[in-house]
């Protein structure tokens, strides 16, 4: 086999949960390559031939990928400045590859996707919130970090997102291992603002009892085991990750996007597909799901707050959800004290930012502050969505909210066309408008910073 090939080969074989074809199927150069133009809307490109795979990223209607194999009505693809995955081939319609056209490669080892540093935690304690801390640092502004995890001994990976304490430091504690769990499953995945991922290898610590895990000093900040916001990956998923306690676990977002609490989490599963549809039907219907009960129960929302599904993604392989026109429908957005909230009309990603007196910065990287302020939704992230009617909230609840000049103002990420916006600023749990900005952005662009006293 030339060295070429062979590097090929043992380069796939090291990605995490990727399956690696038959070596036979990768000895062709570039030439000789079969391409494939891809023929859904928004298609998934997972990590191994199956629905259970994690999704790598997603390619777009007309894209020209290089097919590398093929296993079990899926084609291991690459896609230009990605790395490998697996795609249904019904998405795909296999053309030959034009002479002249430059060869799709794969990802650069000089690219400058984000850098991960993080120390592997080499067992864990069952009954205790492991923490996970890594550096990221990335030559764009990292947009988010997450911890992907399951029980060793279960299929579907959960994930939660990291925590910025101190830009680089990143951390997340995970859902408390049940005393039954031997071992679990993690890894670390970063995205920068220019969509280059990375991640670390996957890692496997033993859950040990007692005293023989050496336990590390706490970076946690207090409370912070008390409000896990747990993320599913594959859809019909329960709302606790098996193997582990639902002990300090808040909310659940499902694969599409529909955040539950209250009694839809609290129902273990149940309520999950239920509770999405309740909240399509509210949108059209004007009632309220089972999140939307949960949120107000709590005192997170307000009761005329209602349930919209964040979209996945299209057509794809059943993985997402297509947006459709959406109607009047609402995504969860919290109310209280005072809420920013940015609303615009179109599957661009636009970012509320909202400085709060102490001169802490809440955004996509920074989701939670030390005063109860919170990111509680973020439509359209990284454009690997499609909400009908987006939204970005952040707010403090009742009784919450420094006093002081709050600063806000909204960033274009640069995906997706230009769109107008307008940012309300809402008074109360039934939500009074106090201050209303409106203002157009093309990609990339930042608007005008707007302050409003509480």
């Amino acid at each position: 086999m030339p060295k070429r090939a062979l590097a090929i080969a043992l380069s796939l074989s090291l990605i995490p949960g990727l399956t690696p074809v038959p070596l036979h199927a990768q000895e062709q150069t570039a030439a000789e390559a079969r391409q494939g133009r891809v023929v859904g809307e928004r298609v998934n490109v997972r990590s191994e031939a199956s629905l259970r795979g994690r999704v790598l990223y997603q390619v777009s209607r007309g894209e020209l990928l290089r097919v590398e194999g093929e296993e079990g009505g899926w084609l291991l693809v690459v896609a230009e400045g990605r790395e490998p995955g697996y795609i249904s081939a019904e998405f795909i319609e296999l053309v030959a590859p034009s002479p002249e056209a430059a060869p799709v490669t794969a990802p650069s080892q000089d690219a400058a996707a984000p850098d991960i540093a993080h120390d592997p935690l080499e067992c864990v304690v069952p009954e205790v919130n492991p923490e996970v801390a890594a550096g990221v640092t990335s030559q764009k502004e990292v947009k988010r970090s997450r911890v992907y995890f399951k029980a060793h001994q279960h299929p579907d990976w959960y994930y939660i997102d990291m925590r910025a304490l101190e830009i680089p430091d990143y951390l997340a504690l995970l859902p408390q291992p049940l005393p039954g769990t031997d071992q679990l499953d993690y890894y670390v995945h970063a995205l920068d603002t220019t969509l280059q991922t990375s991640q670390t290898p996957q890692y496997d610590p033993e859950v040990i009892e007692g005293t023989d895990c050496e336990r590390r000093p706490s970076a946690a900040l207090p409370g912070m085991e008390n409000e896990l916001v747990v993320g599913g990956t594959v859809e019909g998923q329960a709302p606790v990750p098996p193997g582990f306690s639902p002990r300090g676990i808040i909310a659940f977002v499902t694969a599409a996007g529909v955040m539950l609490t209250g009694a839809a989490l609290a129902s273990g599963g149940g309520a999950a597909g239920g509770a999405a549809g309740a909240g399509a039907a509210a949108g059209g219907g004007g009632g309220m799901s089972a999140a939307t009960i949960g949120l107000v129960a709590a005192g997170v929302v307000g009761a005329g707050v209602a349930v919209k599904a964040a979209t996945g993604g299209g057509d794809d392989d059943g993985g997402g959800t297509s947006s459709g026109d959406g109607g009047g429908q609402q995504q969860p957005a919290g109310t209280g004290d005072v809420a920013f909230r940015l609303t615009w009309n179109s599957d661009a990603d636009l970012d509320l930012y909202v400085q709060e007196p102490n001169g802490t910065i809440i955004f996509y990287g920074n989701s939670r502050s030390s005063t109860g302020g919170m990111l509680d939704v973020d439509s359209n992230a990284g454009c690997s969505s499609r909400a009908a009617n987006p939204i970005e909230n952040v707010f403090w609840s009742t009784g919450s909210a420094p006093r002081g000049q709050y600063f806000y103002w909204v960033d274009h990420f640069g995906c997706g066309p230009g769109s107008s916006y307008t940012v309300q600023v809402l008074r109360g749990a039934g939500g009074s408008v106090a201050a209303s900005q409106s203002g157009g952005l093309e990609p990339g662009q930042e608007g005008p910073r707007f302050s409003f006293t509480f």
